[in-house]
């Protein structure tokens, strides 16, 4: 798996079951050895209110 560098536009649940759209990019050092995460979360509610349908719309076909 860490042969990838990144995972994006997944589906999560946070602690109290609202609902993120999530990516987590992984942090190598030079030997190409895992050290860290950057884990970027946008809460679905708040994307559906501001971002315009045909965003929305994309967004949702990766899933």
């Amino acid at each position: 798996m860490w042969d990838r560098h990144y995972i994006v536009n997944y589906k999560a649940t946070g602690p109290r079951g609202q609902q993120f759209r999530s990516s987590t990019y992984f942090i190598k050092n030079t030997e190409g050895t895992l050290v860290g995460l950057m884990c970027l979360n946008i809460a679905a509610a708040d994307m559906d209110l501001k971002a315009p349908p045909a965003v929305v719309e994309k967004l949702e076909s990766f899933a």
